[in-house]
């Protein structure tokens, strides 16, 4: 090892563990892999020269030595099996053309590394300010030459074609970082945590999540992975924090059934803990029993005075994609009508013993066995036309009383605009509710109908958020050309929602992400006009206002109470 390694890469070995599975990217000949194999690590190679991976193959078989050897394009290449450890040979990273395309291969290699696996990679950079300033005027020049040219118009600053050997006129290209800030905000692009070593070596290690998260990821796949959780658990998670975590996820009914169906997980469990979720799930089962009732009888009361409405958010889910009704947490039920029927339904509700609450949207609460709330919407925000809902609804069956929902496709549009740009955060709810209804519809689901509706409602950001995190976390199959296709929105989208989108909830945060959402900057003012200066109707159920005076004082008051609302959102948001 002294005479074949360099200095770094013997470096790099001290830091690995005995026996761990090491993927070798840019391996040429096998010299570091080779040597790694001697040392006692499972080795595979990659490299990109097919001539030079059939020299490896013959290397390790003079050695005697079992290493695997793929020829191929890491750009292009998604690894198959768990590593250990990722090792870029020299200069290999920076042989990789467009920093997108450096960020990707580091994203894609970084599914292939276990729980607390780590990369390395050892990156040149030029140490003076200097230097970077003189790299950028060279990189001005050379992109105006190029231009004028025509020839390579997407040069990036350190990007140059060098020789391999001396003799060789064959150009390669190599990317030279101008300086390390450049390399620590690429690196950092990939999502992993980023380590600098000394001379020139970088360690990127993979973020590892506590078991209770872990476990709440598993609860929200369409069919959940007993062995996995299985496994989880026997990392001995706490059982308190599982539970917090599912309570806050809305996931407790799923924890129960889960584990109600495993011998081996009830055994892990406590009798009292076991006993509180059976309480929780039963409790919530009544609870949705009820409330689907009370849907069957106001669809009926509906339907004998010829009033159509759509069934939206859990309430539809549970009539359509969970065949157990216990498993989907449900406060009140969500029907979107016409808005000119508002009185006729106020005056049907108040008859059969409800009464009207304060708030934004038509609501009311009659108070039995159950607490039971209906919310009415007159439409729903993304659509560019306010029939359009209408159009798009299909019939359905609820508790033997016909009503309409919207089809899958709408209807996973509808709960990721909920969750991703009402409330700005990825629920895990959210996340089992799309699982749910991809897996119900199966073959039949259109992705395609998906990206026409996500680029019209302009909501291809947050789609492609909410998706890429069920294919990374909870496996669910996404089509890699569906995510491609959403990833082509604007610059500002792409970063306003991945700012706002995964941080802690903050409160009143779709006040600002909803009229984002509008295309042009025409139709966010007409959707801000009213937003800021409502009918006096909206006013009276917003505020509570019973006389003409109040309508007037919260009318002119309510654009700065928005205002106000808006100074301590954007406080909160940018205080995490």
């Amino acid at each position: 090892m002294d005479n074949i390694l360099d200095r770094w890469e013997k470096e790099t070995v001290r830091e690995i563990q005995p026996c761990s599975l090491i993927f070798d990217i840019g391996c040429g000949t096998g010299r570091e892999a080779i040597e790694f194999a001697k040392l006692g690590f499972k080795v595979t190679g990659i490299d990109i020269s097919p001539s030079a991976i059939d020299l490896a193959r013959k290397n390790a078989e003079k050695e005697g030595l079992p290493i695997f050897f793929i020829a191929g394009d890491i750009r292009n290449f998604k690894p198959r099996g768990v590593f250990d450890c990722l090792f870029f040979s020299s200069a290999v990273y920076q042989n990789i053309a467009r920093r997108r395309n450096r960020i990707k291969v580091l994203r894609n290699l970084s599914l292939s590394l276990r729980d607390g696996g780590r990369m390395f990679l050892l990156i040149a950079w030029r140490r003076h300010l200097w230097q970077e300033a003189f790299d950028y005027l060279i990189y001005l020049a050379r992109c105006t030459v190029s231009f004028l040219s025509f020839k390579n118009p997407f040069l990036e600053p350190g990007d140059m074609y060098v020789k391999e050997t001396e003799g060789d006129d064959t150009l390669s290209f190599f990317h030279y970082f101008p300086s390390k800030r450049l390399i620590l905000k690429e690196l950092k692009a990939s999502g992993l945590t980023v380590e600098e070593k000394p001379h020139g070596r970088w360690v990127l290690h993979k973020n590892t999540q506590p078991p209770e998260e872990k476990f709440a990821d598993c609860l929200c796949a369409a069919r959940p992975d007993i062995k996995s959780i299985e496994e989880i658990v026997r990392s001995r998670p706490t059982w308190d924090a599982v539970v917090k975590t599912c309570h806050d996820e809305q996931l407790t009914p799923r924890l129960f059934e889960v584990i109600s169906g495993s011998p081996a997980l009830k055994e892990n469990m406590s009798p009292e803990t076991y006993r509180c979720l059976e309480n929780i799930y039963r409790s919530n089962l009544a609870n949705n029993i009820f409330l689907m009732k009370e849907l069957a009888k106001i669809l009926e009361l509906f339907s004998g005075v010829g009033m159509r409405c759509i069934v939206l958010k859990g309430t539809s889910l549970i009539g359509s994609v969970y065949k157990n009704p216990a498993l989907r947490p449900m406060a009140d039920i969500d029907l979107l009508v016409d808005e000119n029927n508002l009185t006729r339904i106020k005056k049907l509700l108040e008859s059969t013993g409800f009464a009207q609450v304060q708030g934004g949207d038509p609501a009311f609460i009659k108070k039995e066995m159950f607490v039971t709330r209906l919310d009415f919407h007159t439409d729903i925000w993304y659509h560019p036309r306010e029939t359009l809902s209408w159009e798009l609804a299909k019939p359905a069956d609820i508790e033997g009383r016909s009503c309409l929902m919207l089809p899958p496709e709408e209807s996973l549009i509808y709960t990721v605009a909920h969750s991703g740009v009402r409330d700005g955060r990825i629920s895990r709810i959210t996340l089992l509710d799309l699982a749910l209804i991809i897996e119900n519809t199966g073959e039949s689901f259109d992705w395609r109908k998906i990206l026409k509706k996500a680029s019209e409602y302009n909501l291809k950001t947050p789609v492609a958020l909410i998706l890429k995190r069920m294919a990374e976390d909870i496996q669910t199959e996404v089509p890699e050309w569906v995510l491609n296709e959403l990833g082509r929105d604007s610059f500002l989208n792409k970063k306003i929602y991945s700012f706002i989108v995964n941080r802690p909830p903050v409160d009143n945060i779709g006040h600002f992400l909803i009229p984002w959402s509008k295309k042009g900057i025409v139709n966010k003012i007409k959707f801000l006009f009213p937003f800021f200066l409502p009918s006096p109707s909206f006013i009276k159920r917003r505020y509570g206002a019973n006389n003409p005076a109040g309508v007037i004082f919260f009318y002119l008051a309510r654009p700065f109470i928005l205002l106000w609302k808006a100074t301590i959102t954007f406080f909160r948001l940018f205080s995490y």
